[in-house]
């Protein structure tokens, strides 16, 4: 396994995480429909991707093209992460403030 394909693995495997933690926060309803669509279908794409990454024999080319979508995916996803952090982080900040 060629670090390009570990790196697509890498990048599918925060997608899958990061969208199910989308899907499972957001309330139901028709008004957040078209962002659970979004969420549902970059879970999908990173299992496709997981999938070719490994199991299917790729060229040079489709292995990058299948790292340039992971990424792309992978940057739609990253202000879920950015949130998380900054709200963990406040969270944190208010505990030691309230114990020191």
């Amino acid at each position: 396994m060629n670090w390009l394909k570990l790196a697509t693995i890498i990048l599918s495997i925060y997608i899958l995480f990061e969208s199910f933690c989308a899907m499972a926060k957001m309330p139901g309803g028709l008004i957040h429909f078209c962002h659970k669509i979004k969420y549902v279908l970059a879970f999908s794409s990173s299992l496709v991707f997981i999938y070719y990454a490994v199991s299917v024999k790729t060229n040079i080319e489709w292995q990058w093209l299948l790292f340039g979508s992971a990424g792309t995916i992978a940057l739609f996803v990253w202000p879920r992460t950015v949130h998380r952090f900054r709200t963990f982080a406040k969270a944190l900040d208010e505990f030691e403030g309230g114990y020191l």
